[in-house]
């Protein structure tokens, strides 16, 4: 059980990582837009892998949960380039 636990807080802290690293990104390069729309892409592809990835070690992957975790990170990324256009 506690082997359990600590896969999955390895995985959010993983996450966590990402998204602390796609904000602090977003904030050091606000002022290219370029960069930013890739460092976006990027994030949300490490969110698409990272999502798999702990379905797949919980056993439970299937193909509903990698078209919600796709469409989130394309969702995500429309409102970001939206908002830079």
């Amino acid at each position: 059980m506690a082997q359990h636990r600590l896969e999955h807080l390895i995985d959010y802290i993983v996450i966590s990582t990402i998204i602390a690293v796609f904000m602090f990104s977003v904030v050091f390069f606000r002022f290219s837009h370029l960069t930013v729309k890739l460092v976006s892409t990027f994030s949300a592809a490490g969110y698409v892998i990272w999502g798999v990835v702990h379905h797949k070690k919980a056993g439970h992957i299937d193909q509903k949960i990698l078209l919600e975790y796709l469409g989130i990170a394309a969702l995500g990324l429309v409102i970001i380039f939206s908002l830079l256009n």
